[in-house]
């Protein structure tokens, strides 16, 4: 089903009033498909306020045409990631169609382009809270918030208080990527594992060699 905060409002000022928040930025991501002359491809779209995505996210960095607050503007202006316009065969100043659900389709005006490296999250597009709420005819909805705290260290502890207090899923940002740092955990271990048979291996030849001597 559609993920929804369910009071948006009230978290807002929670977060306005967290001395231990840096900045936080509303958001909906709509399963939206995109249609570019004979071409269509489902795509995630991310429904934000571009100052305050910028503040929580390095998005903004990762721009290598226009600018990520182009879309602030509104009027279904969209930006789209660099693996998702290569699919679709799209440039800048072009218009897409993109539709939501079962409503009807709506242009949106091709304004910038990112490439970050994840394949998965060049595979997204960007577009105003604004459009995006109108696109899938949601006003005023959130599906989640992203927050980013002062001090990261303390995200495992914060995100376990608000789950205590809201009936929305708080989730720190090691819990979301989890499974990224049991891998680094596995490797650290295999690298370690494999240093110390290097070592005992060699200590066994050096130790042959006095021996033979």
């Amino acid at each position: 089903g559609y993920l929804e905060v369910q009071n948006p409002q009230e978290w807002y000022k929670r977060l306005d009033s967290d001395p231990r928040v840096a900045a936080y930025s509303p958001i909906i991501g709509v399963g939206g498909l995109l249609t570019l002359s004979k071409i269509s491809l489902s795509a995630n779209l991310i429904g934000c306020i571009p100052d305050q995505q910028s503040k929580v996210t390095r998005i903004a960095d990762y721009m290598i045409e226009g600018r990520f607050s182009d879309i602030a503007a509104g009027g279904n202006r969209i930006i789209l990631g660099d693996e998702l316009m290569k699919r679709l065969g799209g440039g800048i100043g072009q218009y897409i169609v993109v539709s939501a659900g079962t409503f009807a389709p709506v242009p949106f005006k091709i304004v910038g382009r990112y490439y970050t490296g994840n394949r998965g999250a060049d595979l997204q597009a960007y577009g105003a809270l604004a459009d995006i709420q109108i696109l899938n005819h949601t006003p005023n909805r959130v599906s989640e918030i992203a927050v980013r705290l002062k001090d990261y260290t303390q995200a495992p502890e914060v995100a376990n208080n608000w789950s205590k207090i809201a009936p929305e899923l708080t989730e720190s940002w090691e819990q979301q990527n989890a499974n990224i740092l049991s891998v680094f955990k596995i490797q650290t271990a295999l690298r370690f594992a494999m240093i110390m048979i290097v070592l005992i291996v060699a200590g066994f030849g050096i130790y042959n060699i006095l021996n033979m001597t």
